[in-house]
């Protein structure tokens, strides 16, 4: 069974719990993984109850102890990764680049660069015993963006002036982690199309 670990995936109307419904729908056993263990833990098994293989897994970007005892549970458990997605982010709002709060700013280079790039360097090796090249990883960073997992009623996440629902969003992250060997690589991507760079 393959796996896929998300980073951020302790909201149940976010963008990382949809992407790891999807996945477990698409046959993964899918890792949900946030700050604290409890975070996750019963969306895990909400996942289980309807049939899906799923774990949960303590994971703060912002401290690398936590990137390299997530990266030796996963090894212990599953002696591999084959699918890693970077959802874990933070943006704090501010009205103009003027009023920037710097220590915000600080906060958000930390977690979504500096966390991000950590949580990647320890999972690589799992990576590699997936199957995936050095050169071609199956690693996705993804602009946070929260919006519901519902696969009813819909919540909105606004994206270019029309409401998008996260399982809409999800689509795209889910197709680019399953692309077939040989798949399309080094380019950006928005529901399954090259954007230009």
């Amino acid at each position: 069974m393959r796996t896929a670990l998300i980073t951020g995936s302790g909201r149940r109307e976010g963008l990382g719990f949809e992407t790891a419904w999807q996945l477990a729908a698409e046959g993964f056993h899918v890792i949900l993984s946030a700050r604290t263990v409890d975070q996750v833990e019963p969306l895990a098994g909400e996942l289980a109850q309807e049939g899906f293989d799923a774990s949960a897994l303590e994971l703060d970007l912002l401290d690398r102890a936590s990137a390299a005892e997530a990266a030796r549970q996963v090894e212990e458990r599953f002696g591999r990764l084959d699918v890693l997605i970077n959802n874990a982010d933070v943006m704090m709002p501010s009205p103009t680049v003027a009023d920037k709060d710097l220590d915000e700013l600080m906060f958000e280079f930390q977690t979504n660069v500096v966390g991000t790039w950590s949580v990647t360097q320890h999972m690589l090796p799992l990576l590699v015993a997936g199957g995936s090249r050095p050169d071609r990883e199956r690693v996705q960073r993804r602009r946070g963006v929260l919006g519901p997992r519902l696969r009813a009623g819909q919540l909105p996440w606004l994206r270019d002036g029309r409401v998008r629902p996260a399982a809409e969003s999800a689509r795209g992250v889910v197709w680019a982690a399953t692309l077939p060997d040989g798949g399309p690589t080094g380019l950006f991507f928005r529901d399954g199309k090259q954007l230009p760079w």
